[in-house]
């Protein structure tokens, strides 16, 4: 029988994943990791792919958001990052420099592009049937200042002031309109500057889910009552395919 006697907790350290490794499962099982290597492929010899980036930021994004992107690390330092992300890594792998980097490579290939390659590749994988697509924005106000250096590039939007669905006219915003099924699963997502109007974002977001996600099966389109313009309805109706 093996002899204990002389072990002490200082001999034993643990970690916690808790439900972070739930989510962790699935983007691997998913083949998510694998669909974003693919689109954003290393360019320099950092340590970790883009793909394990992207999965701490989801993972992040769970429990430690509206903090400091110098203390992203932190999140990570008691938890068992080798069990989510792989043998060998440690939180000190998960700085501020390699999301950053990962960050402008998203900005680069097109965020929404992402989006919805990963979206396409899931979605191969399941049987939905009749599809129940609802479309909505929301808005998000920010604090600080914001110029419009990059006002000509038409993947910059604007942080602006807008319809603030918080009620806080006095910050700028940004919307972001996306589009779930029946069962809540995101199908379609894009940031618009914070001034855009409902009318517009729902009408075009409609017609790129058509035309991106290429669904098979019958889709009905739900929207709510900013989206019911005849010129959106004789818009729809003309791409309706």
């Amino acid at each position: 029988m093996p002899d204990f006697s002389g072990l002490t907790s200082q001999n034993f350290t643990s970690k916690q994943i808790g439900h972070l490794g739930l989510v962790a499962g699935m983007i691997d099982e998913l083949g998510i990791s694998r669909i974003i290597d693919e689109a954003l492929s290393k360019t320099r010899n950092h340590v970790l792919p883009h793909s394990a980036i992207i999965k701490a930021m989801l993972l992040n994004g769970l429990g430690f958001n509206e903090r400091r992107l110098y203390i992203f690390s932190r999140f990570f330092s008691n938890l068992s990052t080798e069990q989510l992300f792989g043998s060998g890594v440690t939180p000190e792998h998960l700085n501020d420099d390699v999301l950053l980097r990962t960050l402008d490579r998203i900005y680069e290939y097109g965020s929404t592009d992402l989006f919805n390659k990963i979206v396409m590749e899931v979605m191969k994988k399941f049987k939905f049937g009749t599809h129940l697509l609802h479309a909505d924005t929301t808005s998000f106000s920010v604090y600080g200042d914001y110029d419009d250096e990059d006002e000509d590039d038409f993947r910059t939007i604007r942080i602006t002031y807008g319809h603030s669905k918080d009620h806080r006219d006095d910050l700028k915003q940004f919307v972001l309109s996306m589009v779930s099924n029946q069962h809540g699963i995101p199908r379609f997502t894009q940031p618009y500057s914070g001034n855009e109007s409902d009318k517009k974002i729902l009408l075009e977001t409609i017609l790129k889910v058509k035309q991106n996600l290429n669904v098979q099966d019958r889709a009905y389109y739900i929207a709510d009552s900013a989206f019911y313009t005849e010129k959106n309805l004789q818009t729809l109706g003309r791409h309706t395919y």
